[in-house]
């Protein structure tokens, strides 16, 4: 029997009171569980199992990678993000994020963590599109597919701040559809990433548009 905390990423019904949910826990990465004993007034099964609840999870591992849960309880439903579409809708590209690219029974604490506190100030915060934007840019730094170099990853020119593919270029070097930043939109990228407080961050001057070009 295994216990750990994660958030659900995904619900899928399957046959008559069950589910497979994927999680991304603290300890162990994504897993998968099938969820048994689904009643219509299992209110808080229903609830724990429903994609953005942060909660504990007990299982059993079996030799697939399917394992069979057996009891579980709520940390945060996050009941504030799933009222409000814009704070729902951020939240929805951030479980994507991480569902499309964790490999199952990987584990990524810092990454979980990251994930838990974004989510946990997207139900109060103003600008859920400023936090969305924060947390992509710092997931891609996290998994090595944005680069805060100035050197043109191509003939190491300075100053180099067309984004492609993770990677930065010079003028000359840029491959078609790169993403140029001026310095001082750079700098605001930096001082994003660097960034460790949500007040400080939710005030700060950026410019949206053309940081969200290098989140796609």
């Amino acid at each position: 029997m295994e216990k750990t905390e994660g958030i659900t990423l995904k619900s899928i019904e399957f046959r008559e009171f069950q589910r497979i949910i994927t999680v991304m826990t603290r300890d162990m990465g994504i897993i998968s569980l099938i969820v048994s004993r689904l009643g219509s007034k299992n209110y808080r099964l229903i609830n724990l199992t429903s994609p953005l609840t942060c909660g504990e999870f007990v299982f059993k591992q079996r030799k697939s990678d399917l394992w069979r849960f057996l009891d579980g309880s709520i940390l945060n439903a996050h009941a504030p993000i799933r009222q409000e579409l814009s704070r729902l809708s951020a939240a929805q590209v951030m479980l994507k994020r991480v569902l499309d690219t964790q490999l199952p029974h990987k584990p990524a604490p810092a990454l979980y963590f990251l994930l838990k506190t974004f989510l946990q100030r997207l139900q109060s915060t103003p600008v859920p599109d400023t936090l969305l934007t924060a947390f992509t840019l710092k997931f891609l730094l996290h998994e090595g597919l944005l680069s805060t170099k100035t050197i043109c990853g191509t003939c190491s020119a300075p100053n180099s701040h067309h984004f492609y593919s993770g990677d930065n270029f010079c003028s000359n070097c840029a491959p078609p559809f790169s993403t140029a930043l001026t310095s001082e939109e750079w700098q605001q990228m930096i001082h994003l990433l660097a960034c460790r407080s949500f007040d400080a961050l939710e005030t700060l001057p950026l410019n949206l548009p053309k940081l969200q070009l290098l989140c796609n």
